[in-house]
């Protein structure tokens, strides 16, 4: 019962305190929640999770609490929601300086990457694996392709609150990217002020979504991280970073219609 208790209020903590995740392409959390064969109560060393990917994601957070009861809740909280955790940046206004200061590393997990943190940790997310990639194609000519994005808004901000939205792709996926900073990431796109779109994603848990097409440069024949910060402009500095994984393949010629 007391754990019951634990969970609901850490669950309701998880409402105040987050906004959303990218639905399309799928973030990691909502990778492994969304597979139904995926179970974190079997037992506490995460037997139950069957992907290799998030199974490796429970055991980097299970343990750092060497190997422990409190481990296993820590690890299992990263699974409850697929909700991303706010960061506070409330000098955004001064530039990426202030975002660097407030998210060094650990992108992935840039809101929620405390050891001891009351929502748990999150830093199985960041861990370097061979993560399932959502594919894309990309025109051989221009060498972009253009990526409908989705952001499932389980939370929306006030009506008068302005916000942007910055896209980055890792540079080299296949260093070791564990504590991926902002120096190995690479600005592609920027959007402003969107206005949440009716949501048909089933995946999505929320009836509002950001969609944005946003045009990208290609990685040739290779995967790549997609990493979305949205920044509201309010006092605070609320801001949501989350990951996805992308590839590109089929190299194809959009003709022009």
């Amino acid at each position: 019962m007391k754990l019951i208790i634990i969970f609901f209020l850490l669950f309701f903590s998880f409402s105040v305190n987050s906004n959303g995740f990218t639905s399309y392409p799928p973030s990691r959390q909502l990778v492994c929640n969304r597979n139904p064969i995926n179970n974190i109560w079997v037992d506490e060393i995460g037997s139950g999770i069957i992907d290799p990917h998030c199974k490796a994601a429970y055991g980097h957070v299970f343990e750092k609490f060497n190997n422990s009861k409190d481990g296993a809740n820590a690890a299992r909280l990263q699974f409850i929601k697929s909700d991303e955790m706010k960061v506070f940046i409330p000098y955004y206004k001064k530039g990426f300086e202030e975002l660097k200061k407030k998210v060094p590393e650990h992108l992935c997990c840039a809101a929620n990457m405390d050891k001891y943190s009351a929502l748990g940790n999150k830093k199985g997310f960041t861990i370097r694996y061979n993560w399932p990639a959502t594919e894309f194609q990309y025109d051989l000519k221009t060498n972009t392709t253009i990526i409908p994005f989705e952001f499932c808004a389980t939370k929306l901000p006030e009506k008068n609150v302005s916000s942007y939205w910055e896209f980055y792709l890792s540079k080299d996926y296949d260093k070791e990217i564990d504590k991926m900073k902002w120096e190995d990431m690479e600005l592609v796109a920027k959007h402003y002020n969107i206005k949440p779109s009716v949501n048909t994603n089933p995946f999505c848990t929320s009836s509002n979504v950001y969609k944005m097409n946003i045009k990208v440069p290609s990685r040739k024949e290779r995967s790549t991280v997609l990493l979305v910060r949205w920044q509201l402009e309010t006092p605070d500095g609320e801001c949501i970073i989350n990951c996805s994984d992308i590839k590109f393949k089929n190299q194809i010629r959009i003709k022009k219609t």
